[in-house]
């Protein structure tokens, strides 16, 4: 019986590890898609700060030429000045002048934040540059990685199960039928008693218990936990 029962603990770690496999399969797409997110949205950012750019530099023209305007319109108010013969006329155009002379300052005022916002983000822009490729890079590197892994995981999964059939022909027929039984409440159905304990829930073992465990002539159950207790004495592995 007790080698039965190592055999059963051979058969959690197969277990163990096809359920392992079977998770990263599961985690790995999901981290593709979240490394693809992360690659979309520094794409975004980065095309966000480039039509900004693009906004700013449209500003600064358009009040560039519309300040030229003013400053034409106005020069051509001022030589009109020694043509005013009353002062009606002299009046309305000082008013003009004054009309003219409030868009120049606001259009100056506004050409120069289009010109201090246009610089700011340009810096930004040639600062992040490096920064994008290499987080992008990164990114593209561990998603061929995830890939190449989602690939091969297949193939791992199958030679897992090959080896748990081969394992779980060497265990009675019962004893598989309990341990599937436990398994389908718990991922973990056999463990090591280490330490006069249950190494799956940490409960004390009384010593009645541990004799009938170091004689290994029948299947144990955790108190509790309802897991299989097994006596692993290979190599001073119990204690």
């Amino acid at each position: 019986m007790k080698e039965s029962l190592f055999a059963l603990l051979k058969l959690q770690e197969v277990d163990n590890e096809v359920d392992s496999l079977r998770k990263h399969k599961s985690d790995y797409p999901q981290r593709v898609a979240e490394l693809e997110q992360l690659i979309a949205t520094l794409g975004d950012e980065r095309k966000n700060k480039r039509e900004e750019l693009a906004k700013q530099e449209a500003n600064l023209r358009h009040f560039g030429q519309q300040l030229v305007t003013a400053e034409d319109d106005f020069k051509r108010h001022q030589a009109r000045m020694p043509e005013i013969k009353t002062n009606r006329e002299y009046d309305a155009l000082q008013q003009e002048m004054m009309a003219l002379q409030h868009a120049i300052d606001e259009f100056q005022e506004e050409k120069k934040k289009a010109a201090e916002e246009a610089q700011r983000l340009t810096a930004a822009i040639e600062e992040d540059e490096q920064q994008f490729a290499e987080k992008t890079q990164s990114a593209e590197v561990e998603i061929a990685g995830l890939r190449e892994k989602v690939r091969t995981l297949d193939e791992e999964i199958a030679q897992a199960i090959d080896r748990r059939k081969a394992v779980a022909a060497e265990v009675p027929a019962r004893a598989v039928t309990m341990y599937e039984r436990v398994r389908r409440g718990k991922k973990r159905a056999v463990v090591r008693v280490v330490r006069d304990a249950c190494s799956g829930c940490w409960t004390n073992l009384p010593p009645q218990k541990i004799n009938e465990l170091r004689m290994s002539r029948r299947i144990i159950m955790c108190d509790g936990c309802g897991r299989i207790l097994v006596w692993d004495d290979r190599q001073g592995n119990a204690s």
